[in-house]
């Protein structure tokens, strides 16, 4: 019994000394972090504005060196109403990136927007840039329907009766030929696994189109510049030569009226002649400085002049004193023509010109250079006419897409909103519908109601 009461009593004194040494040595406080510093930045950024709609507004910013972009901040005065953070680009995971921002927009309303960033080599810092003011814009007047995607399209043309769409495609490294019927989209492929060439396709009826050669094509070494033009029908899958052209730095036109220029390097370089593809008649038309232009669908145009298709004569364009290329006259008289630039930043960026009866009506903003493109077919109506547009980069908000544009007061507003790194097309064939090509697809462009 007393053994017991001793041993009670010494454990008792153990845990008395392990709670006073636990008094006396107290484990160490973790600090305190340093303080967040918040530096505010006046560069300007570089950025594209995309309208999604009337509450996401989405950005493609450039990257910078040094600042890692981390949130952007959507503000009203002192209140931030919506936040989000960035992720890299779709279309450029290298040079840029991406940012979503959703709120409920007041297009009356004044917001601006705050970018947060980082430098990994200052810890505990935060750097901001404050955006230009902003007023939410979107502006939504067509969808688009597909008709057709393809792997590696290489080229297309469109019937004469617009019914049908011969496509070049170079999926797995092979040439395939193929042909919608855009009036039931439906598509059958003739020729498969490079059975012929597709590096050129020219329609010259609903079941016939030119192409550049056959995979067994003679070489010929006394004209080694010289490649055949060939008509294949699709339903005897017989071809026939026509004509030949330079295989080095030839064009060939489109086919207007049954008839196709090319030029040839016989004698020189821009040796012109029409082909008519029904007959395989060849007419020289002489020397005429600078190429067809290839994806002309309604005129023929060779350097400063038009060839009339009937009878071949040549009209010369009308000159404006600009440095401009011409690039459309509408049934009107409006006559359209576009300035490429000087390069920057490994851009050539164009500047289009609207004249009529020798007066300049319209001129592109210097704000707005980017790329203009003109539809395939229109006609100025009431004064107004509407184009596609993109900007560079730039250090404000303007928006790609569909613009309308007023000749008599110079103003232009955004019918459609419509963000692409690829190159729109838009061919207008009145009752037949309005398609367009972004890279390798084909839509219709169809008009949402009010």
């Amino acid at each position: 019994m007393r053994l017991h009461i001793y041993r009670i009593l010494g454990i008792a004194t153990i845990l008395a000394l392990a709670l006073s040494s636990c008094e006396e040595d107290p484990s160490p406080l973790t600090p305190n972090p340093d303080p967040i510093e918040y530096v505010r930045l006046q560069d300007e950024l570089t950025f594209h504005t995309i309208p999604k709609s009337d509450s996401v507004i989405n950005f493609q910013f450039d990257r910078i060196d040094r600042f890692q972009f981390k949130t952007i901040f959507l503000m009203s005065g002192e209140d931030t109403l919506s936040q989000a953070d960035f992720t890299t680009s779709d279309f450029n995971t290298q040079e840029k990136l991406a940012v979503s921002v959703p709120y409920k927009f007041d297009t009356e309303e004044e917001y601006y927007f705050l970018v947060e960033a980082v430098d990994y080599s200052i810890p505990n810092t935060r750097f901001t840039y404050q955006l230009p003011p902003y007023k939410h814009i979107f502006a939504e007047a067509f969808s688009f329907r597909p008709i057709a995607e393809f792997d590696r399209m290489v080229d297309y043309d469109f019937s004469p009766s617009r019914d049908f769409l011969f496509v070049s495609d170079f999926s797995g490294n092979e040439f395939s030929i193929n042909r919608i019927d855009l009036r039931n989209q439906s598509m059958d492929t003739f020729f498969s696994k490079s059975e012929i060439y597709g590096n050129l396709i020219r329609a010259a009826s609903d079941h016939e189109f030119i192409f550049t050669g056959l995979p067994n094509e003679p070489y010929d070494p006394a004209h080694p510049d010289r490649s055949f033009l060939r008509k294949m029908d699709i339903h005897s899958k017989i071809s026939t030569i026509i004509g030949d052209y330079s295989s080095s730095y030839g064009r060939v036109s489109r086919i207007i009226d049954g008839k196709m220029i090319v030029n040839t390097s016989e004698p020189t370089l821009y040796s012109q002649k029409a082909i008519d593809v029904k007959s395989g008649e060849n007419v020289n038309l002489g020397e005429i400085q600078n190429f067809v232009r290839e994806d002309n669908f309604e005129r023929f145009i060779v350097g400063d002049y038009y060839i009339e298709s009937n009878d071949l004569s040549l009209n010369p364009i009308p000159e404006t004193g600009e440095e401009s290329i011409f690039l459309y006259e509408d049934e009107n008289g409006f006559e359209f023509y576009l300035d490429i630039l000087p390069r920057e930043d490994a851009f050539s960026y164009r500047k289009m010109f609207v004249y009529k009866g020798g007066q300049k009506l319209f001129e592109t903003k210097p704000s707005d250079l980017g790329y203009v493109h003109l539809f395939l077919k229109f006609k100025v109506s009431n004064g107004k006419f509407i184009y596609h547009k993109t900007h560079k980069s730039n250090h404000s908000y303007l928006i790609d897409g569909i613009y309308s544009v007023d000749l008599n007061t110079g103003e232009e507003t955004l019918i459609h909103a419509d963000f692409s790194p690829y190159y729109l097309a838009v061919y207008d064939f009145g009752d037949k519908g309005v398609i367009t090509q972004r890279r390798w697809e084909f839509s219709f462009m169809e008009k949402l109601e009010p």
